[in-house]
């Protein structure tokens, strides 16, 4: 039976297509889960949060070119590919570790400018109007984690999250490529 389970976990971790079509998955239930957050519960973002979502985005593009290049027959591609999504998913997954250690006070502080302004611009008025309304946004510092239970904030289940995607996109990316090059595949 567990034999079974990993022949086909296995193959699915050999399909260039599911993997990237996972990496997609993910990576979009990730940002809505971020936005939502954010929009809907009032967790207003700092500078480090919003750095911890640029890899998922970015993971979006990297999935949708991945199957494209596998479905031209460019399996290879298409797993260097997976490569680079994983080593992506690494980037936020220390930038989550990095922001529970400003959060922690591990570190003496976050990046320059750990705050961005809380408060959209309405889109009426000119540059003056814009510059008052960010002045006046409620600044979100780093070192404050807008959710904590036991001492767990969502940077730390970010960075456990992206940590466990690198690990599983890195895998999936060698056995794509792997496969590829197998004498016993092109045969």
């Amino acid at each position: 039976m567990m034999n079974k389970i990993f022949s086909y976990l296995l193959k699915i971790l050999s399909c260039p297509v599911a993997v990237h079509a996972g990496i997609i998955g993910i990576s979009v239930f990730s940002l809505a889960f971020a936005l939502t957050a954010q929009y809907a519960f009032g967790m207003l973002p700092c500078v480090l949060c919003i750095y911890q979502r640029i890899p998922f985005a970015l993971n979006i593009l990297i999935g949708i070119a991945g199957i494209v290049l596998a479905k031209f027959g460019m399996r290879t591609a298409s797993g260097w590919l997976s490569l680079i999504a994983s080593f992506s998913f690494l980037v936020g997954g220390l930038t989550g570790f990095y922001q529970f250690g400003v959060e922690q006070h591990w570190w003496i502080s976050g990046v320059e400018g750990c705050t961005i302004p809380g408060a959209a611009a309405s889109g009426a008025g000119d540059f003056s109007d814009l510059r008052t309304i960010i002045e006046s946004a409620a600044l979100v510092p780093c070192d404050q984690p807008t959710w904590d239970l036991f001492g767990i904030t969502f940077a730390l289940i970010n960075a456990l999250y992206s940590l466990g995607l690198f690990a599983v996109s890195a895998l999936a990316g060698a056995l794509i490529v792997r496969t590829q090059r197998s004498p016993l595949s092109r045969g």
